[in-house]
């Protein structure tokens, strides 16, 4: 019969553990050897005894806990290679460690992101150029060499439903959508809340026009959208206002 080992296997557990003790064993009677003449019976059993036990029970120990180990890491490394070549980027982006991982990544995007709109938010005065610098922090998020497309829709396509990634992606949505609320709210816009959903689909939009068509000038095409939906919102409000 042929003995498995294998690293996965517990036949290699068993045998390195068995060589190695056995060499432990070997090496401590050779090395108390020279000493064997000058001892008394007694105490020559006593130290044959140390010399079989004591690297028996040791080194066995220590073999056997270090063989099992590599054991285990052996099977997580044969785990990892069949999720590669045979699970699909969903089965992967759903594993517990890997969504940790990619919603880490994504909330330090969003951060980024955040911080990049608002010193290009620092150059502006009046709320309407505010509101739409938005629009010009996005176009220069597009000419970045590193550009690929929203992370956050990305990742977000290929997970379940409440998994970690979707909570990510949904605080970077949440962002945005405040974001332009609040502008439209101190633009003055009667009704902020719908006009931020306006300008979110309009950044929505540009942000996979400029993925898709390679065109980072999709930026400056939903900016000017976005100027006719706020100065339309502002013609309403004072059309109200004149009681028209």
């Amino acid at each position: 019969m042929r003995i498995d080992l294998s690293p996965t296997s517990w036949g290699r557990v068993v045998a390195v553990t068995a060589a190695g003790t056995t060499f432990f064993i070997a090496t401590a009677f050779f090395v108390d050897s020279f000493n064997f003449p000058s001892l008394s019976p007694q105490a020559l059993r006593w130290a044959q005894l140390t010399d079989l036990f004591l690297p028996l029970i040791l080194g066995g120990s220590f073999l056997s806990f270090l063989m099992w180990k590599m054991r285990q890491l052996a099977i997580t490394q044969k785990e990892l290679s069949v999720i590669a070549a045979t699970d699909s980027l969903t089965t992967v982006f759903n594993r517990g460690a890997f969504s940790m991982l990619v919603e880490a990544y994504l909330d330090a995007r969003r951060v980024n992101t955040r911080e990049q709109v608002e010193r290009v938010l620092t150059r502006f005065r009046t709320p309407r150029e505010r509101l739409l610098g938005v629009f010009d922090a996005q176009g220069q998020l597009f000419t970045e060499p590193d550009f690929n497309g929203c992370a956050h829709m990305t990742a977000s396509a290929e997970v379940r439903h409440g998994s970690p990634v979707e909570g990510a992606a949904d605080r970077y949505r949440l962002w945005v959508r405040t974001l332009f609320t609040d502008l439209a709210r101190e633009a003055g816009v009667a009704a902020p809340e719908d006009l931020a959903r306006q300008l979110h689909l309009l950044y929505d939009g540009a942000g996979v026009s400029a993925r898709m068509d390679r065109d980072p000038s999709a930026a400056t095409t939903a900016r000017a959208a976005a100027a006719a939906l706020f100065d339309a919102a502002v013609k309403r409000q004072d059309l109200v206002d004149a009681g028209q």
